[in-house]
């Protein structure tokens, strides 16, 4: 079931995923550490074995090319801050 946050922002396609992942220069792993997933999940969405690739995710891909505009160092820098930030929210700072 989708979260109200999914349903307003709208999930990913896998095609779209991988468009946006390759755009942006990113492995897999680096949406993982971005997103907070385990290091398979951004795999199986690109696969289409998990077919709903969340809001959320949606939002942080679009977010990181809007900032970068195909600069893929301007992608690891808003890639660092993220990361950054999800770990002071985790520590709670």
């Amino acid at each position: 079931m989708a979260s109200s946050f999914d349903k307003l922002i709208g999930p990913m396609s896998k095609a779209e995923y991988k468009r946006m992942r390759e755009f942006l220069g990113l492995s897999n792993d680096d949406v993982a550490r971005v997103c907070g997933v385990h290091v398979r999940t951004p795999r199986r969405w690109e696969s289409g074995f998990i077919v709903n690739i969340p809001g959320s995710v949606s939002l942080v891909m679009r977010i990181l090319a809007s900032e970068m505009d195909g600069d893929a160092a301007a992608a690891a820098r808003a890639i660092d801050v993220l990361v950054d930030g999800v770990e002071e929210m985790a520590d709670g700072r």
